[in-house]
């Protein structure tokens, strides 16, 4: 895999780049692609049952729904 930098040519021990149906990322803990699965490409709960450690290399490449990317919002039943 290309190294990848960040904006100012700089290596990372860990990169995850983002983007409309493409997550890349390099030396990237399992949890970490979890959490960008699930806040900023899903918007839903993602339970990691794997027991993965480690870091991973990686490319997801998929086509994304029409619809708009989804929001954050929060837990669905907030506190009264």
């Amino acid at each position: 895999m290309k190294e990848l930098k960040d904006m100012y040519g700089k290596s990372h021990d860990m990169v995850i780049a983002q983007g409309r149906g493409r997550i890349i990322g390099q030396g990237v803990p399992f949890a970490v692609l979890v959490g960008a699965l699930q806040h900023q490409q899903l918007g839903r709960t993602i339970v990691d049952k794997t027991g993965l450690t480690g870091k991973f290399d990686f490319t997801l490449q998929w086509t994304p729904d029409d619809g708009p990317l989804p929001t954050f919002k929060g837990t669905e039943n907030p506190p009264a």
